[in-house]
């Protein structure tokens, strides 16, 4: 279970909660280690947080950082913290589905039998296709099966961070693909690996519908590339995580210097419902034998709404429902 449950909580609301949370806390500004300055400007032409084409032949695919995120771009949050360690593991997932991309761009596993033929070249294309959106739809199924998992065993009141460490525990760095002689076995360690990133961020009643939407905009914006389609929705689901989980949480007997720089901002010291009684057991709600802590999330809209639409200018929180509805 999370620390808060946030009761009336929409989709309108979260999704402009994360994207004040990405504002706010993700810092792209910071180098990152796979691609120095001079090799920055290669492509530019590419989508949001993704460096350059995954379909370069040759090179080191396993560096830190080919997929566009790295763990300093949460910075802010204190190292020692389940959130950032959480973020930093998320980070060599997401490297893993760039090499990924790569092997799979590069015809490892759907070479064509006759390469001097067009009309090989040609099925082997389609087959591709069919197979790279074969895939994405497992992913959604997979969503679902998820979101139906750790809802239909949420009955329990108390925090549990064990899907999290469990993910922590994780080594996903280094991933060589081309082991994987077959494409559906490549396949099943891909979702193997996504299923325990998926647990780890927990009860999600939009899992799945936020990820399908999320995955069918991406194809509506000719995003080219596996990895460019899937990292991004990984990365805003790691953000609702946050959301839901914004007191850090130590991973050891650390102290952390500054455990509610998440829950400070998303609550401010002003608003009407902060009351001390609230505040207190929201930070007491950071041990798994404690209960979670409901919060309604209504009256986070006004003042978020505020900071979300000095971005996009929007005239009232109403006109971002009707747009999102739509």
């Amino acid at each position: 279970m999370d620390q808060i449950k946030w009761e009336n909580l929409n989709k309108i609301i979260l999704t402009m909660l994360r994207e004040n949370l990405f504002q706010k806390f993700y810092d792209s500004s910071v180098p990152n280690p796979a691609y120095p300055k001079e090799e920055s400007s290669m492509n530019e032409d590419v989508p949001e947080n993704v460096v350059y084409s995954t379909t370069t032949i040759g090179g080191d695919h396993t560096r830190r950082g080919v997929s566009g995120q790295i763990k300093e771009y949460f910075n802010c949050l204190d190292e020692e913290s389940i959130q950032f360690q959480f973020w930093e593991t998320a980070c060599d997932l997401f490297d893993s589905h760039y090499a990924f991309t790569v092997a799979f761009n590069n015809d490892v596993w759907h070479y064509p039998e006759d390469d001097e033929s067009d009309e090989s070249w040609e099925e082997n294309y389609t087959r591709k296709h069919e197979n790279i959106i074969n895939l994405e739809d497992q992913i959604v199924d997979l969503c679902r099966e998820v979101r139906l998992e750790l809802i239909g065993a949420s009955s329990s009141e108390q925090i549990d961070y064990s899907h999290v460490r469990n993910f922590i525990s994780n080594n996903f760095k280094d991933k060589d693909w081309y082991e994987f002689e077959g494409w559906d076995e490549a396949c099943k360690e891909l979702l193997k690996n996504l299923k325990i990133f998926l647990m780890a961020l927990g009860p999600n009643k939009f899992l799945d519908q936020n990820v399908e939407n999320d995955m069918q905009t991406q194809w509506d914006n000719n995003v080219e590339h596996f990895d460019w389609r899937l990292n991004p929705i990984l990365r805003d689901l790691y953000l609702g995580f946050l959301f839901r989980n914004p007191i850090l949480v130590p991973n050891n007997d650390k102290e952390l210097k500054k455990p509610y720089v998440v829950i400070d901002y998303i609550i401010e010291e002003g608003d009407v419902m902060k009351t001390a009684i609230v505040i207190e057991s929201i930070k007491k709600a950071i041990n798994e034998s404690e209960p979670s802590v409901y919060i309604d999330a209504n009256f986070l809209i006004e003042r978020h709404f505020e900071i979300f639409n000095e971005k996009y200018n929007l005239d009232n929180y109403e006109t971002l429902e009707k747009h999102m509805n739509r």
